[in-house]
């Protein structure tokens, strides 16, 4: 037998929904369902069907309600009773039968593991939101109770829709839940945590313009109360702002390659013979200039941390760096793994390495000028070998 709140009130056995019975009986069986397994007194349960002017015979149309809802419960036959002493009643049931709780559950589980456990909190999320059938306790709204257990309810429902969400980014899907997100700030537009979320899919999916114009319009909205961002806000802000390598997170291609069967991914030693790989060559073409400008230690220290920005970026896209030669980079996708998106890689690669040396060009402050090609075609492999020789 199960209790279900999530959306209409439903008692299921067997797989099939019982009558429960009129309003005000639904409206008991509905009580005790909120405050189980705790018991509830009867005084409180006049209260909360009558308020200040219950009729006469309150206590025992109570007793009646309660009646017609053990002979409900013993039809079901899932051994599930409604106790009694003298001061009240209360549901004897398992809290996993009660969707409700079992939401809650799922929910705290989810949170839990959302720092260490991503995948397995994005599936908690998602089984936990599954239960929801629509709004809760709402043929209750005219009884206290019902609200305030609904407003409850509502508010751990969004903290789940967040969740998921923030799960999904952490697995790599930064350009999935955009959509999401973007509906999520729509429908509560004062809550900082949607927007948070949307700013970090954003800036992980390269728009980073974007994700700063998604802190704009958070700044607009709280304004029309006389609110400011909180700290966190401000926090993510300022570290959009200077390309933060803590916001990264994982690379997006790592999730996408196990969930898609489809997926051309090869492992292992690569064979003799020619191939398809797509090469990224990045030039810093005011190199010479700087080499006037600034004195060699210096122009030595602003050409490292371009290469190192270069290199690590390339890297995270899953790209190989292949040649280093003073300002110029030359890195290989497609060897030695292979996958269908290799030339997207790229693209992508060469997209963030011209935002990260704006950054360090203004750091630093000196004149750099980015050049990046791509290229895909056939190159020849060595067996054993860690370079690709083809036409640049």
């Amino acid at each position: 037998m199960e209790f279900r709140s999530l959306g209409p009130l439903e008692v299921v056995a067997g797989g099939e929904s019982l009558a429960v019975g009129g309003a005000q009986q639904r409206a008991v069986l509905a009580l005790l369902l909120v405050c189980a397994p705790e018991p509830v007194f009867l005084d409180r349960v006049i209260d909360e069907l009558w308020g200040d002017r219950p009729p006469a015979t309150a206590q025992h149309a109570v007793q009646v309600y309660i009646s017609g809802i053990r002979k409900v419960l013993r039809a079901g036959g899932g051994g599930v009773v409604v106790s009694s002493s003298p001061s009240g009643y209360w549901l004897d049931v398992d809290p996993e039968r009660l969707d409700a709780r079992r939401f809650e559950r799922l929910l705290s589980d989810a949170q839990r593991a959302l720092g260490d456990d991503p995948s397995g909190a994005r599936e908690s999320f998602e089984e936990a939101l599954e239960l929801w059938r629509g709004p809760p306790l709402a043929e209750f709204a005219q009884f206290d109770f019902a609200r305030l257990e609904a407003d409850r309810l509502e508010e751990l429902r969004a903290l789940a829709v967040e969740g998921l969400v923030e799960s999904r980014l952490a697995c790599g899907e930064h350009g999935e839940v955009i959509a999401a997100v973007t509906a999520l700030v729509a429908a509560n537009p004062l809550r900082e945590r949607p927007r948070r979320l949307l700013m970090l899919a954003l800036y992980r999916s390269g728009r980073h313009a974007e994700a700063l114009e998604a802190y704009r319009d958070a700044c607009a909205a709280l304004d029309e109360i006389g609110l400011q961002p909180g700290p966190e806000l401000r926090q993510l802000e300022q570290a959009i702002l200077r390309h933060d390598e803590s916001l990264l997170g994982p690379p997006v291609a790592e999730v996408a390659e196990e969930q898609r069967p489809d997926a051309q991914v090869a492992d292992g030693p690569v064979p003799h013979g020619r191939k398809v790989v797509t090469a990224l060559f990045c030039g810093l073409t005011a190199a010479t200039a700087l080499g006037e400008e600034l004195d060699p230690e210096a122009l030595h220290g602003v050409i490292s941390r371009c290469v190192s920005a270069l290199r690590t970026t390339v890297e995270r896209h899953g790209g190989t760096v292949d040649n280093v030669t003073g300002g110029v980079l030359m890195a290989v996708f497609g060897f030695p793994r292979v996958r269908e998106d290799d030339a997207l890689r790229a693209v992508r690669a060469a997209a963030e390495i011209r935002e990260r040396l704006l950054v360090v060009a203004e750091e630093e402050e000196v004149a750099l000028s980015f050049r990046a090609s791509v290229n895909t075609g056939v190159v020849l492999v060595g067996e054993g070998e860690s370079t690709v020789i083809g036409r640049r």
